[in-house]
């Protein structure tokens, strides 16, 4: 139910979900629907990802790293503000928030490798 909350939230602020691949997917418990009908594929077959276009030509864009709990769902209000009442001629300020399931209450493969994790 969290996963599904957090999707829905997070496409309706303009994000979009990368998924990995759809045999890593089958291996999370508990399962994660949205996974399966992703458009959007991760380059790396183990890690998704929600990402939001960086336009702004004076701040550098956001690499997110969530803590140990349930993944992003604490952070959706957070993730959402950082763009908020911005003006248009701005920018938005680019978002990467990468889940790393094996920390967020989900039975999956364990953590990447650094250089994996990096690449």
């Amino acid at each position: 139910m969290v996963d599904i909350l957090t999707h829905v939230y997070l496409r309706v602020h303009n994000f979009q979900f990368y998924r990995g691949s759809l045999r890593h997917s089958m291996k999370i418990l508990p399962p994660r629907p949205h996974a399966f009908f992703a458009s959007c594929r991760s380059p790396s077959h183990k890690l998704s990802y929600w990402y939001q276009a960086h336009t702004s030509s004076k701040e550098l864009p956001i690499l997110f790293l969530h803590g140990i709990g349930v993944g992003l769902y604490p952070y959706m209000e957070l993730l959402k503000e950082l763009n908020q009442g911005r003006r248009e001629e701005d920018g938005r300020i680019g978002i990467l928030a990468v889940e790393i399931l094996c920390i967020s209450s989900r039975l999956t493969s364990p953590m990447l490798p650094k250089d994996e994790m990096c690449r």
